[in-house]
């Protein structure tokens, strides 16, 4: 009995520094990507890719990540989402002050996850808060891609950041998107251009590379939050066991869906075998 007593203990010691250890630190993952769309105006473009920080922070005022940041000197960052956490009382300050850092040194193209979009569309519930952050945001010069695209001419890019609205994050249910939903949001894909995708939601892959999309970069499923050898992340945020989607990349075709293990946590602070991730993806002309 004493044995099993001693084992169960360091066990759970050891599940509990590990949980701290994975909240409380983060690593990089590099990518690669290779496309034929992807010409030499593009060919060595570095993009650092950041998700569900959930106001998170690494060193004061989020020193740590904005230091790897600097290192890696991207030619342009891109959200996927998910920056702060949709609840009442939420502090935003640790968000505010990553972003605000690396705006005045880096382009920055944002596109909303579900907890902005769930304070953008219940104004009822969390008052201002959302349109003051948005007005924040552009402010810092923020390209805020609302169901919107952006062009970069230059590099022969195209950004577009996808909103889904509330009815794509239910629980406990598989929602299905139809074929024409992609153009509704979002209008038609770039068919001269790289097309990037920011979808925060990484369930309809399938639907953005059908829309058109080149490089589909997504976050929300934090790795499936514990992670097995072998089996991957156990669960979604929706509830569901096993997720199709939970971290790193996948590929349908010639096109590619980059998702992160995101940067944060919020109402379960649980991460065990899954450290936060930043994102750091380079371009490259297919020869």
């Amino acid at each position: 009995m004493k044995t099993i007593f001693i084992i169960t203990f360091i066990v759970a010691v050891f599940i509990l520094c590990r949980i701290f250890y994975e909240n409380s630190t983060f690593k990089m993952k590099r990518y690669v990507i290779y496309h034929r769309k992807i010409g030499k105006e593009a060919d060595g473009v570095k993009i650092a890719f950041l998700s569900d920080l959930h106001n998170n922070c690494y060193g004061r005022g989020n020193s740590k990540l904005i230091q790897v940041i600097q290192d890696e000197k991207p030619d342009f960052i891109l959200i996927g989402g998910d920056m702060i956490i949709g609840k009442k009382g939420k502090d935003m300050g640790n968000a505010h002050t990553l972003l605000q850092n690396l705006s005045m040194q880096f382009p920055i193209y944002y596109a909303n996850g579900n907890h902005e979009t769930r304070m953008k569309f219940n104004p009822d519930e969390y008052e201002d808060r959302y349109r003051e952050y948005e007005q924040e945001l552009r402010k810092m010069g923020i390209h805020l891609l609302c169901n919107d695209t952006v062009v970069l001419p230059d590099k022969k890019i195209t950004i577009t950041g996808l909103e889904l609205d509330e009815y794509y994050y239910q629980k406990l249910q598989k929602v299905q998107m139809s074929e024409k939903a992609m153009e509704e949001f979002v209008g038609p894909s770039d068919e001269e251009r790289f097309q990037i995708l920011l979808a925060h939601h990484p369930e309809f892959f399938e639907r953005y590379t059908e829309w058109g999309a080149n490089l589909t970069l997504s976050g929300h499923n934090h790795g499936g939050m514990v992670r097995l050898p072998f089996l991957g992340g156990i669960v979604s945020p929706q509830y569901q066991l096993f997720p199709k989607y939970d971290g790193g990349k996948y590929e349908k075709g010639e096109n590619t869906m980059i998702l992160s293990r995101g940067l944060g946590t919020h109402t379960i602070k649980i991460r065990f075998f899954n450290v936060p991730e930043l994102c750091m993806i380079e371009l490259k002309e297919k020869r």
